[in-house]
């Protein structure tokens, strides 16, 4: 379930979980999308946002509701820094409008 209206998801959930931080549980996520491959960030990209070519690999998109069109390339599942490689939901892929 999202948490907030700035919540990306990526995926559905394949049950609930308990809501106890001191406990690990693993639960089988449903991905949108069709496939996670490694693509090299351009700077920091957080899991969830959306990425766009950046200078040296990709950059993080913010969603505005706004305009101006950026091409997306997909979602990232995990979060990555400039030079690294970090998993992005190819599946994910469309035109995001920003501010």
């Amino acid at each position: 379930e999202s948490e907030g209206t700035t919540d990306d998801a990526f995926g559905i959930a394949s049950r609930a979980g308990d809501g106890d931080d001191d406990k690990t549980k693993r639960i089988a996520v449903y991905m949108f999308g069709s496939g996670i491959v490694p693509v090299l960030c351009s700077g920091v990209v957080n899991q969830g946002a959306f990425a766009t070519p950046g200078t040296d690999g990709v950059a993080a998109i913010v969603p505005g509701g706004g305009t101006v069109k950026k091409g997306c390339v997909g979602q990232m599942t995990e979060a990555g820094s400039a030079g690294k490689l970090a998993g992005c939901n190819l599946g994910m892929a469309q035109t995001v409008y920003t501010a």
